[in-house]
């Protein structure tokens, strides 16, 4: 038996007066969406076939335990602390990536490199590479 209020559904609306906005996320949202990032990390890892171990299936089958390559991507958010192209975000996104993009909210992508990175916080910090343009920051 439910209680009453207890299983019903909460009423999502948008907020209708100036009062009302005021009082909802939105307009931070607007305000911070600039700042918000994309982060892509890439990195080439050896592709393991198990058989390749057993002596009798590489003379079997041949090859000399040469293992194909194989591109593992991971994407992330970051968010962009200082005008030169400081950004921080989660260091498990970036980990051991050979290849670092950022990819702003008006969809500009710029290569970016490793300046910080923390596994115990799970923190990094990445720096823009192109270092000529300032770009919107979190206030």
């Amino acid at each position: 038996m439910l209680s009453a209020g207890g299983g019903q559904a909460q009423e999502r609306r948008v907020p209708a007066s100036p009062t009302e906005l005021r009082m909802s996320y939105a307009p931070i949202v607007q305000r911070v969406q600039p700042a918000v990032v994309n982060v892509y990390a890439a990195k080439t890892v050896q592709v393991r076939n198990p058989l390749m171990e057993d002596p009798l299936f590489r003379r079997f089958f041949g090859g000399q335990g040469i293992q194909p390559e194989q591109m593992q991507r991971s994407l992330g958010s970051g968010v962009m602390v200082d005008a030169s192209g400081l950004v921080v975000t989660n260091n498990h996104v970036i980990e051991g990536a050979d290849q670092v993009k950022i990819s702003l909210s008006d969809k500009r992508e710029f290569e970016a490199e490793i300046v910080l990175k923390d596994s115990r916080t799970d923190l990094a910090v990445l720096r823009i590479k192109d270092g000529k343009e300032k770009f919107p920051t979190l206030d």
